[in-house]
């Protein structure tokens, strides 16, 4: 049985391992868990592939805002980083 942490921990180490493209970088709305964890990884020396985080927000505006993201960052630049969907909020 996984605990949160633990499939957590499996979810960024498969998405890496495997190279997911479709979720590449994840996106996830799991502040609590995956900040400690992207922290970890940072210090301990590990990869991924990015992680971005978001508050949950209508399907319409989550699209606009990853489709933002992906216009201005590369895959190369979100690789080991957090990027919070905020940042791409249009005013």
């Amino acid at each position: 049985m996984f605990t949160n942490r633990t499939w957590n921990k499996r979810l960024i180490r498969m998405s890496f391992d495997r190279q997911w493209k479709i979720i590449e970088p994840l996106l996830l709305y799991n502040t609590k868990h995956f900040i400690p964890l992207a922290r970890e990884y940072f210090t301990e020396g590990k990869e991924h592939y990015g992680i971005v985080v978001s508050d949950e927000i209508p399907q319409g505006e989550l699209q606009r805002r990853v489709t933002r993201l992906l216009e201005s960052v590369s895959s190369e630049e979100l690789k080991n980083m957090v990027r919070f969907l905020q940042e791409f909020k249009q005013e």
